[in-house]
């Protein structure tokens, strides 16, 4: 199989999806990996290092796509890349199309197969590539918060952590997924009082357990309003779902905060969790409303891309493999956790939640395999 890794091409997203090791993996195995000229540059890796690993370089982007069965990314396609991909061609990345009308078009036009790196699901409703990303995006939270709660950066001059004979700051978490926990084990190990607000009972009762200096509640609207007037820092862990969830946070509720407390909206992406949330990069991270400063980043790892880029590619590597291996028809029908993922089909959307955002219709994938083994 040929396998293709594009330099990112989103502002400010500097990791890269395979590391050298990844792809000499694949070259021993037979096949071919192309990258393009200056990949891994963000996360510190050379082209020779690449080469070395039995990569060819390329450096033209149109060439790179023409050439390859497999696009292996970090984060979605910009409008450039949309007319390179073709028919029966795989791209494999964080799609994130829910918030995406446009791109989710252009893709059901070309005909691919998408598969989306946060729909990867285990049996049990693990996320296996997700996972690394939000374990790191948790941590950065909460000293990206730190940093905007310090004076020189326009907070109110805490310290997000605790100091003897000194009330310590207050972080709020919304959502206690992976991302949530992470945030409150850093958040906790530094000395901050901890609430989290989660909202399925089995889930709060054991982050409870694990975490018994916390404060853990059911979430509703009541019990977030009240965490709200303590909170130095608000951590919203939880991806939106813009047909089935309301706001978690609307403008009025800013009200109730303090002056000078930051937001940090991990979820962002999702798009909505957080009446006030405006995407931002990077590179113009921050942005105020009513007095309280918003973090809106959609690719927060991207600031850590040494760390965030190999832990990546060691959750993807697996599943490149078995496409490499297997084809991607045959690893999809053979791997439930890849077939989860799997959210366009050759012109059909294959997403309920894609569609229910969008107002598309959807066919579940294993009818959508069984109408175009028809149809051929």
């Amino acid at each position: 199989m040929r396998i293709a890794v594009p330099k990112e091409r989103i502002p400010d997203e500097c990791r890269v999806a395979l590391v050298p090791e990844g792809v000499r993996a694949l070259c021993g195995a037979g096949h071919e990996v192309i990258v393009e000229a200056g990949a891994g540059e963000g996360s510190g890796i050379d082209d020779e290092s690449f080469t070395d690993a039995g990569a060819r370089i390329c450096d033209s982007l149109a060439e790179l796509y023409e050439q390859s069965d497999l696009v292996v990314k970090v984060k979605q396609p910009v409008a450039e890349e949309w007319a390179l991909l073709r028919e029966g061609q795989t791209l494999f990345a964080f799609l994130l199309a829910a918030t995406r009308p446009e791109m989710t078009q252009a893709l059901l036009d070309r005909r691919i197969i998408g598969i989306c790196y946060e729909q990867v699901r285990q049996p049990g409703g693990t996320a296996p590539i997700l996972a690394p990303m939000s374990q790191i995006a948790g941590k950065l939270a909460v000293l990206i918060g730190g940093q905007y709660l310090k004076s020189t950066e326009g907070g109110p001059g805490v310290l997000i952590a605790s100091v003897p004979d000194v009330e310590p700051p207050h972080v709020l978490i919304l959502g206690g997924g992976i991302v949530g926990q992470s945030a409150a084990a850093m958040a906790l190990g530094i000395g901050a009082a901890v609430t989290i607000v989660e909202a399925r009972g089995e889930r709060a009762a054991e982050l409870a357990s694990a975490f018994p200096a916390a404060t853990v509640s059911l979430s509703t609207p009541d019990a977030i309003r009240s965490a709200l007037p303590n909170a130095d820092l608000l951590i919203n862990a939880v991806m939106w779902d813009p047909v089935e969830r309301p706001r978690l946070v609307t403008r009025d509720m800013l009200r109730q905060m303090k002056r000078g407390a930051v937001i940090v909206d991990v979820g962002c992406d999702a798009g909505g969790a957080i009446e006030t949330c405006e995407l931002r990069t990077l590179s113009d991270p921050v942005y105020e409303v009513d007095g309280i400063l918003h973090h809106c980043v959609p690719n927060m790892p991207a600031s850590v891309p040494r760390t965030a880029t190999f832990a990546l590619s060691a959750a993807v590597l697996p599943y490149v493999q078995l496409m490499a291996h297997k084809g991607v028809a045959e690893a999809i029908k053979s791997d439930a956790a890849l077939a989860s993922g799997v959210c366009f089909f050759r012109g059909v959307l294959t997403n309920e939640r894609i569609a229910g955002a969008q107002g598309l219709e959807y066919m579940p994938l294993g009818e959508a395999i069984i109408a175009l083994e028809e149809a051929d």
